[in-house]
């Protein structure tokens, strides 16, 4: 129940991520019914600190853990009505728990996608 970005990595992403991604799915789907592709992932593992695709110590990347294990995603939001984000974004929130963080918005520089990591600190 996702897609995949092009050039996108989702093979070496922490299990406390990917298990969740049928369930994230679903709940995509439940609130934006009318995106023909569904929960879409622009961002995974790929890249390294040195591409400064994301900040230097970023969950995105493997090299930041010992297992080598990325623990975040982007979802792309371009395709939903934006008014019903906050909302998704607060029903991830309860699925998720309180181990990950989920971030969209003008507040977090985050506003032409979703932003969730594994991060149980």
């Amino acid at each position: 129940m996702y897609s995949l970005k092009k050039g996108v990595k989702v093979d070496r992403l922490h299990p406390s991520i990917s298990q969740r991604l049928p369930s994230l799915g679903f709940l995509w789907r439940a609130f934006f019914p009318e995106d023909e592709d569904g929960l879409t992932i622009t961002s995974g593992h790929e890249g390294s600190p040195a591409d400064k695709i994301h900040m230097l110590h970023s969950f995105h990347y493997t090299q930041n853990f010992s297992d080598e294990m990325g623990r975040a995603i982007d979802l792309r939001v371009r395709d939903v009505p934006h008014e019903r984000i906050d909302l998704a974004v607060a029903a991830m929130k309860l699925l998720l728990g309180s181990k990950y963080d989920v971030v969209w918005g003008e507040k977090y520089k985050h506003t032409d996608h979703i932003h969730i990591e594994y991060d149980p600190k």
